[in-house]
């Protein structure tokens, strides 16, 4: 055969070719790559049903720019048996209008990423759904959208990533959207979702221009934010009277967010219904102090549904009168429901009970300031229904131990704990009070500890039940920064410890032994065992001497696989007897 040679091709233009049907020889394509092409234009093809075939497309690694307008294409990229992925790795401007028979840019399995995109330009006029992951530099340009021709029947819109710098173009893309019924809006540059639903303010606070939203969104129907950190507040009063089709609101994992409805121009005695809301949905908001401070009354005449989950700073839902016939209850989790007559007095319970936390999975103590304070003494029986599975015990600064007895035996689901820089954190667990048929139930399913910056830490747990307690499933342990620490277990710990298969220790500079000597212990040899441990890694531990302090103890290790020992100057065996 003939060698494979690339084309030195660089730009591509097909102008008024009516009876073209195929650009590329697949047979020819075998033997000649277009590997340079930087540039594609093609215009008013009208039997032109589709531009490249899968294998054309893979080697199309420079191309920069795409534009096809007024012509035939019903997909892009032909269906094939290749999987493609990585496909125009370089392309930075897409264009695609007036192609009225356009019904995919690929049939595959993989969505098609394009990072270096800085540019999509298109014009889709019986598109229904439309999902962009846009880039830090990408940019919708929205030319002419106000004529309604473009995407008139676009009906789902989802936008993930989309940065400060291509927040306006976006924002009057989505104000050109007459029909859309669902808007998602994730991991997103948002301080005011008024910025993408219509509001624009002048030169100072009093002077606003509000656009004619019932244009705009008068058939919105779902409204899905999440993951949009700086995000203060979602719209404002006279945005929220225009959703008048909205359905179902769910607003999730915020963490700037502060209110739902603020408008500082409110006035007491105005109202605001929500005609057609019946599911709303408020999730790991964790400074979110209200839907709404203002006291004008709100109307929810269909509203059955309301979840209220990882919200730990909501201490009421609206500052004025909420009317809302059809509510019975608050979801806090699968699990757990509340009800205290009327939505306002029951979001109040919840916040005083700590209500909204049952439903976390995952858990950044700092962040709920108003559990911190009731960590160890004012949790109730409400708290049995928790579903944590990664719980992080930061930045507590009165703490003595990390986790109390009575929330140990609670904790069923917890898979990760980390408990970092609590400055006088002296030990982990706290055994006081625990029986000892509740020991061999305490963090059923640890995986993975880490702990972390405790200057004043001096043993994992107290002597109490030590023997007693199983971390049966604990998989891997770090420990690093803790000063004080001189041993990280007793010899009786480690009979609990039959799976742990990684151990970490770094910067802890009183350490002497990672096992103490037993006491009490005669002159017969113990063996201490780790019979999964696989990866060990000590450093820098200046006052290390051995693994083992007791001089009667030997280690097994028979699955270790990887040892590491670091800076440690005092270090003279891994045990008093040979390993």
């Amino acid at each position: 055969g003939y060698p494979i040679a690339p084309f030195p091709l660089k730009k591509l233009e097909l102008y008024k070719l009516p009876k073209l049907k195929c650009v590329w020889d697949k047979e020819l394509h075998s033997q000649v790559k277009f590997q340079c092409l930087h540039s594609i234009t093609v215009s008013k093809c009208k039997s032109l049903s589709s531009l490249f075939p899968t294998p054309v497309a893979i080697h199309l690694t420079q191309l920069e720019e795409l534009e096809i307008n007024e012509s035939g294409i019903v997909e892009l990229i032909e269906k094939d048996v290749i999987v493609l992925r990585d496909v125009f790795p370089r392309l930075t401007s897409l264009k695609l209008e007036h192609l009225i028979e356009l019904k995919c840019i690929y049939i595959g399995r993989y969505a098609l990423r394009w990072l270096a995109l800085k540019t999509l330009e298109g014009a889709f006029p019986n598109l229904q759904e439309l999902k962009l992951d846009l880039s830090e530099q990408m940019e919708i340009l929205h030319g002419h959208f106000h004529d309604g021709e473009f995407f008139y029947k676009l009906k789902v819109l989802e936008l993930h990533h989309f940065s400060k710098v291509s927040a306006i173009s976006t924002c009057h893309f989505v104000q050109s959207l007459t029909n859309l019924e669902k808007l998602v809006v994730c991991k997103s540059h948002l301080e005011e979702l008024s910025i993408i639903m219509g509001a624009i303010e002048g030169p100072s606070h009093e002077q606003k221009v509000l656009l004619p939203f019932s244009r705009f969104f008068q058939h919105l129907k779902t409204l899905d934010v999440s993951c949009c950190d700086e995000l203060s507040n979602m719209f404002t009063l006279t945005i929220a009277k225009n959703l008048v089709e909205l359905t179902k609101l769910r607003v999730s994992n915020c963490k700037m967010l502060m209110e739902v409805i603020h408008d500082e121009g409110g006035e007491e005695g105005l109202e605001v219904t929500f005609n057609q809301l019946k599911h709303m949905e408020l999730d790991g908001l964790t400074r979110l102090r209200c839907f709404s401070s203002f006291k004008y009354t709100l109307k929810f005449p269909l509203l059955e549904d309301v979840i209220v989950s990882g919200c730990p700073n909501m201490e009421f839902f609206s500052g004025g009168s909420i009317e809302a016939p059809k509510l019975d209850r608050v979801q806090a989790s699968t699990k757990a429901w509340f009800w205290k007559g009327n939505l306002n007095i029951t979001i109040q319970y919840m916040f005083e009970e700590m209500a909204m936390v049952v439903g976390v999975k995952f858990m950044q103590l700092s962040e709920f300031l108003e559990l911190i304070g009731k960590w160890h003494s004012k949790l109730n029986s409400i708290k049995l229904s928790w579903q944590l599975e990664s719980l992080i015990v930061d930045k507590c600064p009165s703490f003595i131990n990390g986790i109390p007895s009575k929330l140990m035996v609670l904790l069923h689901n917890v898979r990760r704990l980390q408990v970092h820089d609590c400055e006088l954190l002296e030990e982990i667990f706290d055994l006081e009070g625990l029986e000892v048929v509740e020991s061999t139930r305490v963090l059923p399913s640890l995986l993975f500890l880490d702990l972390i910056n405790l200057p004043k830490l001096g043993r994992l747990w107290n002597n109490n039940l030590q023997g007693m307690l199983r971390f049966n499933n604990l998989f891997c342990l770090n420990l690093y920064n803790c000063s004080n620490l001189r041993h990280a277990f007793a010899p009786v710990m480690v009979r609990c410890l039959a799976n742990l298969w990684w151990i970490e220790i770094k910067e802890c500079g009183q350490m002497e032994g990672v096992i103490a000597e037993e006491e009490g212990q005669g002159s017969a040899m113990v063996k201490i065992t780790f019979p999964s441990l696989c990866f060990m890694t000590l450093e820098c531990l200046p006052n290390l001497t051995s693994f083992l302090s007791g001089k009667n103890h030997t280690l097994d290790c028979p699955k270790i696989y990887s040892l590491t020992i670091a800076r440690c100057p005092n270090m003279r065996s891994l045990t008093w007897q040979s390993l």
